[in-house]
């Protein structure tokens, strides 16, 4: 994200949200973006929606009603059999994400 951060290219498109492998790399990704971003672009960066997965039963859902990330992936308590269809769980509900108003950078 630093090495990002420092790329003339990174004005080319507008970033829309931060979604990572995991949770604590989401959360990696908002601090790097809050130590390394202009004080005139910080409040933008910070109001993008941040989307983790595997969603830590320690951390994922405490992190989210902080407001830090936006939503994450719930892993399954039990292995699904190798050919099972999942429904998704969204955390928080899809109809709270969906009431969240969208940041613009322009």
């Amino acid at each position: 994200m630093t090495r990002w951060l420092g790329l003339r290219t990174r004005h080319d498109a507008p970033a829309n949200l931060v979604a990572a492998q995991n949770d604590e790399m989401a959360i990696g990704a908002r601090e790097a973006l809050r130590q390394g971003v202009p004080e005139s672009e910080l409040a933008l960066w910070m109001s993008l929606s941040y989307l983790g997965s595997v969603c830590s039963p320690d951390t994922g859902p405490k992190w989210i009603r902080q407001g830090l990330l936006t939503a994450s992936i719930i892993k399954a308590k039990v292995p699904p059999p190798e050919r099972t269809l999942l429904s998704p769980t969204s955390c928080p509900e899809i109809e709270k994400l969906v009431a969240r108003p969208a940041a613009s950078f322009r």
